[in-house]
C-alpha cells in the first residue's frame, strides 16, 4: 500500500469518526428518553421508555371510586 493511499484512508477514517460522533451521542440520548403522560382527568399517569415499554403506572386513589375496570383499562390505553 502506498503512503498516499494510507494517508487517504487515515483521513477518511478521521472524517468518519468526526461525523459519526454526534450521531452516536444522539442515539445515546435517545436510549435514555422517557415520556410521562397523564389521563385527561388526572387519575392515571403512565411513563414509557425509549422503545415504548411501560416503566411505571400510577393510579390516583380516586380511580377506584370513579372508573369501572373496563373504563380504567380504556383510560390507561388512551382510548375514548
Amino acid at each position: 500500500m502506498s503512503d498516499a493511499y494510507g494517508a487517504m484512508i487515515e483521513s477518511l477514517t478521521e472524517e468518519y469518526d468526526k461525523r459519526a460522533g454526534p450521531v452516536r451521542e444522539m442515539y445515546g440520548r435517545l436510549s435514555e428518553l422517557t415520556v410521562t403522560s397523564h389521563s385527561e382527568d388526572g387519575v392515571v399517569t403512565v411513563t414509557v421508555g425509549p422503545r415504548g415499554q411501560v416503566w411505571n403506572i400510577e393510579l390516583d386513589p380516586r380511580v377506584y371510586r370513579k372508573l369501572s375496570p373496563s373504563e380504567l383499562s380504556h383510560s390507561i390505553k388512551g382510548e375514548a
